[in-house]
């Protein structure tokens, strides 16, 4: 027997509303997650947020001068951009 439109409608609404729900507690299961990232070469360290805005840049004052300002500013710039793709990844709920 054929299901009406209106039935299959129905049907398909409660399934994305269940998608949603899912969504929504993957979501709020992630706010709480912090991501941190170590700097290269030792020099401390980024924390981010789940939703991948940056929290903290945690610096190790002893390996500080070992490195000029341009390789700390890079270093910061890659560790954030990987603490941003593993918060997408947390998002999407795939393991980081």
């Amino acid at each position: 027997m054929r299901k009406q439109p209106s039935e299959r409608i129905r049907e398909e609404l409660a399934q994305a509303n269940d998608r949603f729900d899912r969504a929504v507690a993957r979501a709020r299961q992630g706010e709480d997650s912090a991501i941190s990232v170590a700097l290269d070469g030792d020099l401390g360290q980024v924390v981010l947020d789940a939703r991948g805005r940056l929290i903290d840049v945690r610096l190790d004052a002893d390996q500080l001068g070992f490195t000029s300002g341009r390789s700390l500013g890079t270093a910061v710039v890659r560790a954030v951009a990987k603490g941003e793709q593993q918060a997408r990844q947390l998002r999407e709920g795939r393991t980081p």
